[in-house]
């Protein structure tokens, strides 16, 4: 038997091996082939994978993961993990479900975590066809003064804009149709670092026999760090839910 210089070390016989002992040569040249390829595949379980170990020549069986997890790098090998939420762009932060209620608070949403929010509402049913405002907290407690908007209004047949600098809220023209599915969302920056928080809002609904659309922008004349909020209805009441999701930074 001669012994090459091979990638794996193959044992392989020579021709002269080959008229004198050709069963046994290729018995150990085989057992050599099958022994690498083993190494090179130690899988045992569908779904298994092989990683490049510190030994040459040799491979590294990890087992399936389990259903959500996915593949990261732990100590330098692949590992399989649970995905985390902060590795998304935009994350759930908290949602709140409220029935036949005229104001809601939402508390301790806002942190250093994030800079910029987004707050969505969903409503399914009013009464007494209300606006909602929004007030800011702070541990607990509503924020009623240093309030600007500039808003405009789209529906079926008027175009609309106003100022204000006296609000003690931030607040939206047009109602919340009963009998309709109504969304609007507040976008959101700097809530929590004691800066100047602005906003930008969006509200739609099916109101007044056509589709009608708000876009307002807010500013608050003041530079305080936020933890929470509470909407606030004109009149009437609201069932739906409120959502708060954060932006990676």
């Amino acid at each position: 038997m001669a012994n090459p210089t091979t990638n794996y070390g193959f044992v392989l016989p020579t021709a002269t091996d080959l008229v004198t002992d050709l069963p046994a040569d290729f018995d150990v040249a085989l057992q050599g082939v099958d022994t690498r390829l083993k190494a090179l595949q130690p899988g045992t379980t569908l779904g298994d994978l092989a990683y490049s170990s510190a030994t040459a020549n040799t491979n590294t069986r990890l087992g399936i993961g389990t259903t959500g997890q996915v593949l990261k790098v732990v100590g330098g090998v692949p590992a399989w993990a649970a995905i985390s939420a902060d590795t998304n762009d935009f994350v759930l932060i908290n949602t709140t479900s409220f029935s036949a209620v005229s104001s809601q608070s939402v508390n301790d949403v806002f942190s250093a975590t994030y800079d910029n929010y987004v707050i969505k509402f969903n409503t399914t049913t009013a009464s007494g066809n209300p606006y909602i405002h929004l007030r800011m907290r702070v541990s607990g407690t509503d924020t009623i003064t240093g309030y600007c908007k500039q808003n405009f209004q789209v529906d079926n047949t008027t175009t609309l804009g106003a100022r204000t600098t006296t609000d003690t809220a931030f607040n939206f023209v047009g109602y919340i149709a009963s009998g309709f599915n109504n969304a609007f969302d507040f976008n959101l920056q700097n809530p929590f670092p004691a800066l100047r928080t602005s906003a930008v809002g969006i509200w739609m609904t099916g109101a007044d026999g056509g589709p009608e659309v708000n876009l307002a922008a807010w500013g608050l004349n003041n530079a305080t760090s936020y933890t929470g909020f509470t909407f606030i209805t004109s009149t009437g009441n609201v069932t739906g839910s409120v959502s708060v999701y954060g932006y990676k930074k």
